[in-house]
């Protein structure tokens, strides 16, 4: 009879257990995220750079002979190359926006020779480079086209000097911030052209906004955190 009883119990608790995990997997919620494996894209290193809002990816992909080619990935497994910088070339910074349009720097020396290119829809490629300046280095674009970052000339012409660029009115230099005890790293520019760039000090964050009526002027707003802006 003792047997008997706890055989039941048990069984009871089976049943229990079998119910609850069965109601916790009916009611799990649905998964946020799906892993998509790139392709090799013919190389023997992926690195993606950036991802737009339909999920166009823009990666550089080292091939077997070193160089580097920027390629452009879609969730249709459809491919577009960009371009074809020489072995020894490094990618560290890569953009692209809703547009499509697509922005990277491309390191190529160890003098740290740095340079960055602009591609529009047409893929029309524009420099971002300026005489004398050895290294410019985007940080981000909006999709207006409009790309920040910084840039540097040779020593002893130090700290960096951020800078605005657009296919319109070219390179901008936005200068620096904080008196010059540190080179002002931009982070993204604003969406709607009132609010151009976000970027961050040592100190503090800051907005830049246009002057208005004068052009190429800008007004420093230090805030403790600055907006999210896409």
């Amino acid at each position: 009879m003792r047997r008997k009883r706890l055989f039941l119990i048990f069984g009871c608790a089976a049943v229990l257990i079998a119910a609850g995990a069965a109601v916790s997997w009916l009611l799990r919620p649905e998964p946020l995220y799906r892993v998509t494996f790139l392709p090799s894209m013919g190389g023997v290193q992926t690195c993606p750079g950036a991802i737009n809002d339909s999920g166009r990816i823009v990666a550089a992909v080292r091939m077997a002979d070193g160089t580097h080619r920027l390629i452009l990935w879609d969730k249709s497994g459809q491919t577009e190359e960009l371009a074809s910088f020489p072995p020894g070339s490094s990618v560290p910074t890569m953009a692209i926006n809703n547009a499509g349009e697509v922005a990277c720097t491309v390191g190529n020396d160890p003098n740290r020779n740095w340079h960055s290119f602009f591609w529009d829809v047409d893929r029309r490629r524009y420099a971002l480079n300026d005489p004398g300046v050895a290294y410019v280095e985007i940080h981000a674009m909006n999709n207006h086209g409009q790309v920040v970052g910084c840039r540097d000339w040779p020593l002893p012409r130090n700290p960096a000097h951020a800078f605005l660029w657009d296919k319109a009115a070219g390179m901008q230099d936005l200068g620096l911030f904080n008196n010059g005890e540190s080179g002002a790293r931009p982070q993204r520019p604003g969406p709607d052209r009132r609010l151009l760039r976000c970027g961050q000090s040592r100190r503090a964050d800051f907005c830049l906004r246009p002057q208005s009526g004068s052009a190429g002027t800008w007004s420093l707003e230090w805030r403790n955190v600055c907006p999210m802006l896409h």
